[in-house]
């Protein structure tokens, strides 16, 4: 026994000195988790529900049951999410024998957002590689971390959060194939990017990049030996990442040649057509404006972070532009290049092909992954431009202070930190926001319900039935869930709504953020909504959009009245099928 200890104390020394010197990394990681607490409070959107569907037909196929998703999968585009992420989620619910609704999701809004601290750790020690700096390593990993609606987003979002951890991932093992520049390193990189691919379609921008990086340094190599190392390398990262993207969808299995062009076809052109508010105008998602995802994108990340980052792109540029020629023989300008192209390529992309984007820049959260790197590289430039220590200590406060006015608004929203906006805009004046830009956030419906449950801690509430309520009362405990009776909007004694303009006499609860109303629970006799009078006075007849919301025009002034769909008054739709619930 005391040989066994003698051999194994070295390494065990060794592997507690490879800690301590990540112990601030691993100490923020750590606050992370009881902060990740809350995460029961988080909403449950039905997309969840229907993704863990997607994510049981997903499983069903590899057990050889391919028309599970003829069965089970409601719409084509579902199919097309593939098995990444949402089926380990099963397995994992599978293995663990967790059945009830409540643990079901709170142990996914656990998991997902694990994957997303582990993405943190992964963007630490890309900054450590980058810039052999502990505290710009520190810096990169709560950056990419604590921006408020990545954030918020990390519990519940099973598609484009989890993208964006897998990006910076792949980020980091992008740089480790170029270091290395192996077979073996850039097989790697190819399984990564085809997970990132299954994902979200998106993920080809990294295969792109890398792959364009790969014939620059072609063009640039000096021998035929360095251009065989070059083209080995690229074939195989090319053959790894489609290998692993096909494994990873079963769907396309039974016809790959047809079924792989439908599904860039769906997913390059999402097959969406809504309406929302965009700068005060209702915009459809078939014609977005061009600045349509920077604006969304910089008027939500806090203005450290985007000042940072545009110094940070800024400063790469003019480095390169130092080398001139030489910039392909630097060791550090393939990954300082894929990383500033993983976010300007898909903001050009958009601004000149117009494909579908909506839910303000949702589904280019990944957008965040790139950025969160150059605002480090900014910081760097800042704290190397600076003359003395004392204003290096300044800018490293500066940095600090940054952040820490992001984790006090993410506190302050909460439970609805993705209601982000900075003071970029307007977030003083009482429900100006919402008459803007588009106000998503689910979990305000959730806290409302909530609220009202503890309002009548005894007593049933009769509320109107929609699918987010529905699907935020798969959370509550089994008692609380027994006391909400999901009811047509007709005869329900409580209806919880989204609000646009002022609350009137009949709100019990208000779920507010930046001066904005966001959800009310009110009142209301059966056979009547309170909003739907309302508004039947306040607007002119027809909706002047539809979407998931009406948009209405204020028959006074002609402003815009963004309101849910109960505006369009009582009876006025069809009852709403009873929910399938989550049974697998």
């Amino acid at each position: 026994m005391t040989s066994v200890f003698a051999f194994a104390a070295p390494a065990l020394r060794d592997a507690v000195a490879a800690l301590a010197r990540h112990r601030f990394a691993l100490i923020a990681l750590a606050v992370f988790l009881p902060m990740g607490g809350v995460f029961f409070n988080y909403e449950v959107n039905p997309d969840q529900v229907t993704l863990r569907v997607v994510g049981i037909a997903n499983l069903a196929h590899l057990f050889g049951d391919a028309e599970l998703f003829r069965d089970l999968v409601p719409e084509v585009v579902f199919n097309f999410y593939g098995a990444a992420l949402l089926t380990p989620l099963i397995l994992v619910e599978r293995a663990l024998s967790i059945e009830e609704s409540r643990h079901i999701f709170i142990s996914r809004h656990m998991l997902q957002h694990s994957f997303v601290l582990t993405a943190g750790l992964f963007a630490y020690f890309l900054a450590l590689r980058l810039f052999k700096n502990d505290w710009l390593a520190l810096f990169a990993m709560l950056a990419f971390l604590l921006h408020p609606r990545v954030y918020g987003a990390s519990f519940s979002s099973s598609k484009d959060i989890p993208f964006a951890g897998m990006f910076m991932i792949a980020l980091f093992l992008t740089h480790r194939a170029f270091r290395k520049d192996t077979l073996w390193a850039f097989a790697l990189l190819g399984l990564g990017t085809g997970v990132l691919i299954n994902l979200r379609i998106m993920g080809v921008v990294l295969l792109a990049g890398v792959l364009a990086m790969q014939v620059l340094r072609l063009l640039a190599a000096s021998n035929g030996e360095a251009r065989k190392r070059v083209l080995l390398n690229g074939g195989v990262f090319a053959l790894s990442a489609s290998l692993m993207s096909y494994i990873l969808l079963p769907y396309i299995w039974p016809d790959p040649a047809t079924r792989v062009a439908e599904w860039w076809t769906t997913l390059s052109q999402h097959p969406t057509n809504l309406t929302e508010l965009f700068r005060g105008r209702v915009v459809s998602t078939q014609s977005q404006t061009v600045d349509y995802t920077l604006t969304w994108f910089s008027i939500t990340t806090p203005p450290f972070a985007l000042l940072l980052g545009t110094i940070g792109a800024i400063a790469l540029f003019a480095r390169w532009t130092r080398l001139r020629g030489q910039a392909l023989s630097d060791k550090r300008f393939p990954v300082e290049a894929i990383i500033v192209g993983c976010f300007a390529a898909p903001l050009i992309a958009i601004a000149l092909l117009s494909p579908i984007v909506y839910a303000g820049w949702r589904q280019t959260y990944f957008l965040w992954a790139p950025f969160s790197l150059l605002a480090a590289f900014g910081l760097r430039w800042l704290l190397e431009a600076a003359p003395t220590a004392r204003l290096r200590t300044l800018t490293y406060g500066a940095s600090a202070i940054g952040l820490g006015t992001t984790i006090a608004a993410i506190a302050l929203l909460h439970p609805s930190p993705n209601f982000h906006f900075s003071f970029l805009v307007d977030r003083t004046t009482p429900e100006h926001l919402k008459s803007q830009f588009r106000t998503n956030t689910m979990a305000g419906a959730g806290i409302a319900m909530k609220r009202l449950l503890n309002l009548r801690p005894s007593s049933p509430a009769r509320v109107a039935h929609t699918p987010i309520i529905g699907a935020n009362s798969l959370t509550l405990p089994e008692s609380a869930r027994n006391r909400l009776i999901p009811e047509h909007k007709s005869i329900a004694e409580f209806s919880i709504e989204r609000v646009s303009g002022n609350l009137d006499g009949n709100a019990l609860i208000a779920v507010s953020a930046y001066n904005n109303t966001l959800w009310a629970v009110a009142r209301q006799k059966p056979g009547e909504n309170p909003y739907a009078a309302a508004y039947e006075e306040a607007v002119l007849g027809a909706p002047a959009a539809r979407s998931e919301y009406d948009v209405y025009v204020n028959r006074a002034d002609r402003s815009l009245v963004y309101v849910k769909e109960p505006c369009a008054g009582p009876g006025a739709r069809a009852a709403p099928k009873p929910s399938s619930g989550i049974a697998s």
